[in-house]
């Protein structure tokens, strides 16, 4: 079994965002037409094999639906904490100046919905450690301005590596006594 299955399944989520959900991205579909003379009469294609690529501009109005509807819905289950409001329990805390005249610079685990620990893992992966996947995901997200955004980033950044500091020293400090 491999040591990283979760960030397998991470990987293939945000693969997923960044490809086939991408509504104005090309899209690979099953075309069983493309593959009908290269199949004996009666035979079905199961492995779906055949595939056509298709511009998002030439999908029929209930495919771009559609493909809108389960991105909102997969983001809505998978991707809701790199949103820059969506994530945190109090947002205008951190986008907002307060009443003492500035903005909260650094979250606790106690002002996001999330837990990060996908992301956290995900920095001890040599090929997502660079934080540049986290980066990508949030500075995707279209709804909100590039400030928010930029914050967001840092802010759960400096939370990831906070929490992985304060349990690598849990961890010394046990091994320790």
């Amino acid at each position: 079994m491999s040591t990283f299955i979760v960030i397998d399944m991470y990987i293939n989520l945000m693969n997923l965002l960044f490809t086939v959900l991408d509504d104005t991205a090309p899209l690979e579909i099953f075309d069983p037409a493309s593959s009908a003379g290269d199949l004996e009469p009666g035979i079905i294609d199961v492995q779906c094999t055949a595939q056509t690529t298709l511009n998002a501009s030439l999908l029929d109005n209930h495919m771009t639906t559609v493909h809108q509807k389960l991105k909102e819905a997969l983001f809505d289950r998978y991707f809701n904490w790199y949103h820059p409001i969506k994530a945190l329990q109090n947002p205008n805390e951190f986008y907002h100046v307060r009443t003492g005249g500035h903005k909260k610079a650094v979250a606790a685990k106690e002002d996001f919905h999330f837990s990060y620990l996908t992301d956290m893992q995900s920095m001890f992966h040599p090929a997502l450690c660079s934080g540049k996947l986290l980066e990508k995901v949030i500075f995707s997200i279209n709804d909100v301005t590039q400030e928010k955004q930029q914050c967001h980033y840092e802010l759960v950044t400096h939370h990831i590596w906070l929490t992985i500091s304060c349990l690598a020293e849990q961890v010394a400090f046990a091994h320790q006594h």
